[in-house]
């Protein structure tokens, strides 16, 4: 339903105002939400600036305070071995050697080296004495130490990437032997755990700028692996979860930019709302990169939003309120003028073409009412002048239609019979009436005449042009003259007429014997025709001297050509209108084309050979309208069809 001026206007004041509050609270809540995202960064930024030194100690003391582990238990087995041996020189039991060991045992505990077992092997490297609880795994593998070896150390990993137990070997001083002094795993993870990497992580769990907590960090090589991951109570990572954080890190990693301030990157990742920030730690020492991720709990900044979104609303809604209020009064000046204005138009409408529009009002309605006016005047002008026009116009078409039926009337309605002979012509002007022709006259001894000419221009000139030409042809080809003398005096007289106007008429004409099969053709200015026959698949174009088209030069003369036809040979003759239609791309159908359909259709009666040739034609030009005149004329030569045969399958 159609809505009232009146109401339209209400309609859109509220909706520009609405508009307006709402491209304002978008761009408000647009502001608040980057600040809030760029604060993330800045937190993420920041976090890195502040723990670079950390991660470079939890990284590289661990490793430290390992090797210094390492030396320790070194030198307890070689002091161990010592005394081992010191004490088989002195023949004591093995009793006392096992307390001997304990004490030593317990001593390195006291020291900060807690040992996990201690065992002397013998000369084949079999346990002789063992304190604590060494692994299997050890005392399948005690190796045989000859006096003088170098103490070697072993770490057992039976985990990718998890630190196993440690254990030192150190020879016996003068015999064969081995002493194995080693650390649980345990126990070194507890010695390290206070300069771990997670630990560094921790100390960093606060809340960020605009109420936002860090809900988890990690630290991640540039081959993918988390070194350190930490995350706030119930907040557990999903397997899934950690192969995006991955992927996260390592493709920043892999593509940091040169510029430090662009050294940063944010993400949703596995589709949640929270905001997550990468940025590099470089550490002093090795240059080495790493990736820390700062996961941001962003609840409490959307209900930041969310309040601020609601307080907008509400100011929203007042100011749309007002808008309402100062719309009904604007529309009520608005909307008087503009009924004055309908009634006009409706009483113009309804043919008073002498309604005028009065205002007392001094603004732009009172100009547009004398607009109204003044057009009024005009079209009513306009309106005569119209139906003088339309009038002319009427019998300039129904010229038109008279002079489109004498044209096709001058056309031969149908094609003579001849014995041995198929005629078949075609024409389609481009507007109303064209400037193509065709025709065939009848000569002495059975002989047959067929031309066809193609007038310069389109339209009612054209067809004047077509008209004239081919009334003096048939006037003059009653002497039964050869094509190139007929040309000649076609030529002068039609020069006579039209020589002054630079108008011509391309021609072409040929007469054949049914008895002989000569056939002698002649061109003036034309396209060559094309011959082909089916039966042999022969195909060739018929060439000659084209000579000057009709109505150029006084005086002209022309070639002729004579060549004897072959049962089936098929000759088609065209108006350059064929060849030069265009599809909606402007390219030509051309005289390849026009040669394949020819042969294509070789084989079949005329009509149908006709009928392929026109839809070739219309298929090229793709529902485009012709540029120029289209006529076609058929001859097919076989002695064996005679008029009876022919009009029998006509039929």
């Amino acid at each position: 339903m159609a809505l009232r001026f009146r109401t339209r206007l209400y309609l859109t004041i509220v909706s520009l105002v609405f508009l307006v509050i709402a491209v304002l609270s978008g761009v408000m809540l647009f502001i608040l939400g980057y600040d809030m995202w760029q604060s993330n960064w800045r937190s993420g930024a920041t976090m890195t600036v502040v723990m670079t030194a950390s991660v470079d100690r939890a990284i590289n003391l661990p490793a430290y305070i390992q090797k210094r582990i390492a030396e320790q238990l070194t030198a307890q087995a070689v002091l161990i071995a010592e005394l081992t041996e010191s004490m088989e020189t002195a023949g004591a039991p093995a009793s006392d050697l096992l307390d001997r060991l304990n004490n030593a045992r317990m001593s390195a505990a006291a020291a900060g080296t807690p040992l996990e077992a201690v065992v002397v092997t013998d000369a084949q490297g079999r346990a002789l004495v063992a304190v604590g609880d060494p692994s299997a795994a050890v005392m399948d593998t005690l190796p045989v130490m000859t006096p003088g070896a170098v103490a070697v150390a072993r770490v057992d990993e039976p985990e990718p990437g998890v630190q196993g137990d440690q254990y030192v070997y150190a020879p016996l001083p003068h015999r064969a032997g081995t002493v194995a002094v080693g650390m649980s795993r345990e126990a070194l993870i507890g010695v390290l755990r206070p300069f771990a990497l997670n630990e560094a992580l921790n100390q960093f769990m606060v809340t960020g700028e605009f109420g936002s907590t860090y809900k988890r960090m990690a630290v991640v090589n540039k081959d993918g692996k988390i070194l350190a991951s930490v995350e706030r109570e119930g907040s557990a990572a999903s397997p899934q979860l950690l192969r995006e954080i991955t992927e996260f890190c390592t493709q920043f990693l892999g593509h940091l930019p040169e510029d430090p301030e662009q050294a940063y990157r944010t993400g949703f990742i596995g589709g949640r709302r929270d905001v997550s920030v990468v940025t590099p730690v470089v550490l002093d020492a090795t240059d080495e990169v790493f990736a820390l991720y700062v996961e941001h709990d962003t609840s409490q900044q959307l209900e930041y939003l969310l309040d601020r979104f609601g307080v907008l609303a509400v100011v929203g809604t007042g100011i749309l309120v007002l808008a309402l209020i100062t719309s009904v009064f604007l529309s009520r000046g608005l909307s008087k003028p503009l009924i004055e204005l309908a009634r006009g138009a409706r009483e113009f409408g309804s043919g008073n073409f002498n309604y005028r529009l009065r205002m007392k009002r001094k603004d732009e309605f009172s100009d547009l009412a004398q607009s109204f006016n003044t057009m009024a005047i005009s079209i009513q002008e306009y309106v005569h002048e119209l139906q003088q026009e339309t009038s002319r116009r009427e019998r300039l078409e129904s010229e038109f239609r008279i002079a489109a039926d004498l044209q096709q009337t001058l056309l031969p309605e149908a094609a003579p019979r001849v014995e041995g002979v198929e005629l078949l012509g075609w024409s389609q002007p481009s507007k109303d009436v064209g400037g193509d022709f065709f025709d065939y006259f009848e000569l002495p001894n059975g002989r047959i005449g067929i031309v066809l000419g193609d007038a310069t221009g389109k339209g009612l000139g054209a067809a004047l042009l077509s008209t004239q030409c081919s009334s003096i042809l048939r006037t003059l080809a009653a002497q039964d003259l050869p094509p190139a003398e007929l040309l000649s005096l076609t030529n002068n007289e039609f020069y006579k007429r039209v020589g002054s106007t630079h108008k011509f008429v391309t021609l072409f004409i040929m007469t054949l014997d049914p008895e002989t099969g000569m056939a002698t053709y002649a061109s003036a200015g034309h396209p060559p025709a094309f011959l082909t026959n089916p039966e042999s698949k022969a195909s060739r174009w018929l060439e000659s001297e084209a000579g000057y088209p009709l109505g150029i030069v006084k005086d002209a003369t022309f070639s002729e050509v004579t060549v004897r036809l072959d049962p089936r040979d098929t000759i088609v003759i065209y108006s350059d209108g064929v060849t030069d239609a265009q599809d909606p791309s402007r390219q030509i159908f051309g005289e390849k084309r026009l040669e394949d359909a020819v042969k294509k259709y070789a084989s079949l009666p005329p009509q149908e050979l006709l009928d392929g040739l026109r839809s070739a034609t219309t298929h090229h030009m793709y529902g485009k309208d012709p540029i120029d005149d289209m006529t076609v004329v058929i001859v097919r030569f076989d002695p064996l069809v005679t008029v009876a045969a022919a009009m029998a399958r006509d039929k």
